[in-house]
């Protein structure tokens, strides 16, 4: 998938970024506030309003509970509730919503790279 592999280059220009910035004694107090609060925001990417399909207040595409006992945690619960069903009627939906999530992902990881590269 061109979308991970972009990601990818995006976390790693960020991991750059960052150790630069931090060598070089550009990150402060001053501006540590900023960049935590684009952290942060960096899981709300995988956050989908449809949610999933075995309950819609189960908003996140990164991890869920499981819908059997509600105790262990499903890693891409999308995928795993449909391989739990043995189905492929949803995937199409599925891989657009993940596409769209790592999209975000990575446009927020690029916002965070540029900001250390301009400190």
């Amino acid at each position: 998938m061109q979308a991970v592999a972009e990601l990818k280059q995006s976390a790693t220009a960020y991991q750059q970024a960052l150790a630069t910035a931090l060598q070089s004694g550009k990150l402060n107090k001053k501006n540590a506030p900023e960049l935590n609060k684009m952290l942060l925001a960096l899981e709300k990417s995988f956050i989908d309003a449809k949610g999933m399909a075995y309950g819609n207040w189960y908003r996140s595409l990164y991890a869920s509970p499981d819908p059997y006992s509600g105790y262990a945690s499903w890693m891409l619960p999308g995928y795993q509730y449909e391989a739990s069903l043995k189905s492929t009627a949803n995937l199409p939906d599925l891989d657009s919503r993940y596409l769209a999530a790592i999209r975000s992902l990575n446009e927020k990881v690029l916002a965070l790279e540029k900001k250390l590269a301009e400190k």
